[in-house]
């Protein structure tokens, strides 16, 4: 699947989980190709698909900056093997 496709449909499925979860705990905007999750506290998660390197960034209140690349079936941390699965089951709680 192209990148473009494959990281928009990502992050719907975030947005929606989010939305469906944690509805009252959290706002879902977005705006362009940024996807931000705020809490009630102002604490921001911000997503954004980066074409040019064909990767998913999200900055996390929590764990700081992240870069993941589509790889075996999941976005895979550029930085190891943490996907971006693992961040939200443990910081947010939801599965996508």
């Amino acid at each position: 699947m192209p990148f473009q496709k494959q990281a928009t449909q990502t992050l719907d499925a975030i947005a929606d989980a989010v939305e469906n979860t944690l509805g009252d705990a959290y706002s879902v905007d977005w705006a362009g190709e940024i996807l931000t999750l705020e809490d009630v506290d102002g604490k921001q998660y911000v997503f954004n698909k980066h074409a040019p390197t064909e990767q998913l960034w999200l900055s996390s209140p929590v764990s700081g900056a992240w870069h993941f690349v589509w790889k075996n079936d999941a976005w895979v941390s550029t930085r190891g093997t943490t996907t971006l699965d693992n961040i939200l089951e443990e910081e947010l709680q939801i599965k996508i």
